[in-house]
């Protein structure tokens, strides 16, 4: 009996505490001309009680530094709100933080009485020397903040110079380009043709050129002659690409087997024979002939 006898006197202690409060407390009450105060506003609000939260006024000595955010936590029925202001004042002698005030629906309401402060010039013993404000403090130089400027300088001088040797050698090549244009296609096939032959790639040990430039003179010839798409054409879609122009099956077979050795030499997959490599450029050039008949007189192959 006696242990419930505590227990309801400790609920009904606890009870009476809980109660609807708010206290606004400075940290102190005496400072130099311009040094913060910080006041602590504290409340217990019923959880299901609308209320108007206390707004502390800017003036009449009082100038408000920081407003710190209103934080609630939940004690049993009860919301705990709190929050800290940062304040301080520029007026010497007697000025008071102003009364504050919490409306709570449903309950009186609860005042906190104005707070003196007490606000004093800093000491200044008789002839203490006065500095005068410090200048800037000088920046110490970063070596590494140079680096990378004379990094910077050096990567745009390179890409200066590479823009300028492009523009340099862009008219160049659409000079030559337009040159070879002014010449009929067959007639500049089968000159190429001749160049090409004349250089002695395949017998100096550079098949892989010499196939390559053999298959870009067909592919420009064909663009040329019938405004097809061969340039970015595999050796087996050219094949294809020709076998409507070739008439002779015999003609288009050494095509055919041109082209597929090309393919093979291209990725070092085949070591072509001399023979082959004569058969390869006769091919091309039978095919040029046999398209430029009317145009060109027919020559030996």
């Amino acid at each position: 009996m006696k242990k419930l006898a505590l227990y309801i006197a400790l609920f009904y202690s606890l009870g009476l505490a809980a109660q609807p409060s708010f206290t606004a407390v400075a940290d102190t009450q005496q400072i130099k001309l311009g040094e913060p105060v910080v006041l602590s506003l504290h409340a217990l609000v019923p959880q299901d009680s609308a209320f108007s939260w206390p707004e502390l006024p800017d003036g009449n000595g009082i100038d408000i530094i920081s407003r710190g955010s209103i934080d609630t936590l939940k004690e049993g029925k009860y919301l705990s709100i709190r929050q800290e202001i940062r304040l301080t004042s520029f007026d010497s002698g007697d000025v008071a933080i102003p009364a504050l005030s919490l409306n709570i629906e449903g309950f009186a309401t609860m005042e906190n009485p104005a707070i003196p402060l007490l606000v004093y010039y800093p000491d200044i013993k008789e002839g203490q020397e006065l500095n005068d404000i410090k200048g800037p403090k000088e920046i110490p130089f970063d070596y590494w903040i140079l680096t990378y400027w004379i990094l910077g300088a050096l990567a745009l001088a390179g890409l200066l110079y590479f823009l300028w040797k492009t523009a340099q050698n862009r008219p160049q090549k659409e000079t030559k380009k337009a040159a070879v244009y002014k010449i009929p296609p067959g007639e500049w096939a089968l000159a190429e043709l001749d160049k090409l032959e004349a250089a002695g790639l395949w017998q100096a040990g550079n098949t892989k050129a010499y196939y390559s430039e053999l298959v870009d003179i067909l592919r420009l010839y064909l663009e040329r002659k019938f405004a097809l798409k061969a340039m970015e054409s595999t050796a087996e879609e050219l094949t294809l690409k020709i076998r409507p122009l070739i008439d002779s099956k015999d003609l288009f077979e050494k095509m055919k087997s041109s082209l597929q050795i090309s393919a093979l030499v291209k990725y070092a997959k085949h070591h072509s024979l001399p023979e082959e490599n004569v058969q390869a450029l006769a091919a091309v050039r039978q095919f040029v002939i046999s398209k430029e008949a009317p145009k060109t007189e027919e020559r030996d192959v």
